[in-house]
């Protein structure tokens, strides 16, 4: 054999030798030194003074005689006043000044609150109608079946709107149920518009 060829198999060996003498090898860290303990101060003394409780006790005040508050006097309404109520008024007032028991007034329904929309009952259903037509309309455009599983359940909901709708509808309740009608009408517009 040559001289190169026989040194190559030494080669090798030292150098694996060497590899695997380096891989065992570990390395050592320099341990931290120890936590420094703070200095914990003293607990300071508890002085507790003498509690002192007053022996006589307040004396009751007398009670003041009743009198009747006086109301500031009412605004003036822009409707007249209704006669039935200010006869149950008086009524009231004099049971209370003859010491009987006052008889309770008829209740008498609470007024309805009114937006600008909704100040006139007959326009506010027509528009409420009106765009619950138009949603119909454009749900009837839409081809259920070609919709996908996001798009049927688009549809379902504005028809739940529009159900929801006429209900309010029925019950005089027309903000909710324009409310309602306009997003029943947002859905089937963008039903149709895919």
């Amino acid at each position: 054999m040559t001289p190169s060829r026989a040194g190559w198999p030494t080669a090798v060996v030292l150098a694996a030798l060497s590899l695997t003498a380096t891989g065992c090898t570990r390395k050592v860290i320099a341990a931290a030194p120890p936590p420094v303990p703070l200095a914990v101060p003293s607990v300071p003394p508890r002085i507790v003074g003498p509690v002192v409780v007053p022996e006589e006790r307040p004396q009751p005040v007398a009670e003041a005689p009743a009198t009747p508050t006086q109301r500031p006097a009412p605004r003036p309404s822009r409707r007249p006043p209704d006669p039935a109520a200010e006869t149950a008024v008086e009524d009231a007032q004099r049971a209370r000044a003859e010491g009987a028991e006052p008889v309770a007034a008829p209740a008498t329904p609470a007024p309805l609150l009114r937006t600008r929309e909704t100040a006139n009952d007959v326009e506010a259903a027509k528009k409420v109608q009106e765009v619950l037509r138009r949603a119909e309309q454009n749900l009837a455009k839409v081809n259920y079946r070609g919709l996908s599983a996001n798009g049927r359940k688009d549809a379902d909901t504005a028809r739940r709107f529009i159900t929801q709708a006429g209900e309010a509808l029925e019950k005089r309740q027309l903000v909710f149920a324009m409310s309602m009608a306009d997003k029943a009408e947002a859905l089937s517009t963008s039903l149709v518009n895919r």
